[in-house]
């Protein structure tokens, strides 16, 4: 909510924010009701000053050069991380908050920098708990698809009689079967640069998913009496679902580093499955059958292009949760 608050108000005052404008306006906005609280949250997450930023620079710079880490170009820069998406607003110029991209209030509590932002207090454990929420989550979306069955994962034994587990979701439709396999791991800066090195990512971060689909489908096309809920009479399609979007990851390019399986497979970020699920002028399984007969790859994107959209009810929801859901009477 401060979030949405800063980006709001900055936006439409030239880049300025003054918890002193917000003086009975708050109400008990997420228990805050003072001005001087608000400070307190804008001054523990959002803010920093010049010289924080440039002493981070500084130490950017020793730690890569400690690493052997060339330099970026400056041309390169701007596909860097930029500091401004961790803390956003300015407090050394003048009163109150200087946000000069304001858009970047936002970015801080978006997934991406949530993410970051759990990382640092929490390590490991948080992107472990953060992986597990978010498959659940990818289950709820699953779930809004009409005349859609969803089961979740199944432990089966391996050919070496080991316990082992299935790809995360089957969705199971009239005239098809979709195979999901959930990845909240995200793109790194080196990805975005594309260097010499891209496809060695690329295939460690989504191969393993797609090796994972493949060893689903055969369980359930062999028969495997563990997959008997699943029915292997109907075409199988595969999706790995990732919380941030991999960029042109469908491409001939990306996907030549990539496993190749018996069956089409897409790679979709949740926003295209947010959307997927609620088409309303075709049939989920439609889309999908004609998105995956694409010679260029298949894109859920390129699908849903000049598409109408009912509601998503999981979003409406959160939505409502947030403090400015709803616009307050203007009072200035």
């Amino acid at each position: 909510g401060v979030a949405q608050m800063l980006w709001g108000v900055s936006k439409a005052r030239a880049g300025r924010f003054d918890p002193q404008w917000m003086a009975g306006d708050l109400g008990s906005f997420a228990s805050l009701t003072t001005p001087e609280e608000l400070a307190k949250v804008i001054d523990a997450h959002f803010a920093t000053t010049t010289r924080a930023l440039r002493d981070q620079a500084k130490a950017d710079t020793e730690r890569a050069a400690a690493a052997g880490t060339l330099p970026l170009d400056p041309a390169l820069r701007r596909f860097a991380f930029n500091p401004l998406r961790a803390r956003p607003a300015l407090s050394d110029f003048g009163p109150g908050y200087l946000l000069p991209v304001p858009a970047a209030a936002l970015a801080k509590v978006s997934p991406f920098g949530l993410y970051y932002s759990g990382w640092e207090v929490h390590k490991q454990t948080f992107a472990n708990d953060l992986g597990d929420l978010f498959e659940q989550y990818v289950g709820r979306q699953l779930g809004l698809i009409k005349g859609a069955t969803v089961h979740p994962e199944i432990k089966y034994r391996d050919e070496k009689k080991n316990t082992v587990k299935s790809i995360d979701w089957f969705v199971v439709l009239d005239d098809l079967v979709l195979l999901v396999e959930v990845k909240s791991a995200r793109p790194t800066a080196s990805l975005r640069l594309g260097p010499l090195e891209w496809a060695t990512e690329i295939e460690a971060k989504l191969a393993k998913a797609v090796n994972q689909l493949q060893k689903s489908a055969d369980r359930v096309t062999d028969g495997d009496p563990a997959f008997a809920h699943i029915p292997s009479d109907r075409q199988l399609l595969g999706m790995v679902v990732t919380m941030e979007p991999y960029h042109l990851v469908n491409s001939s390019e990306f996907r030549s580093v990539l496993p190749t399986a018996t069956f089409p497979v897409t790679v979709a970020a949740v926003s295209e499955l947010e959307d997927a699920v609620v088409v309303g002028d075709t049939t989920v399984s439609d889309l999908l059958r004609t998105g995956s007969t694409s010679p260029d790859g298949w894109s859920i994107r390129a699908s849903l292009d000049g598409r109408i959209f009912g509601e998503n009810p999981i979003l409406a929801k959160a939505w409502e949760t947030l403090p400015f859901s709803k616009a307050l009477p203007a009072s200035r």
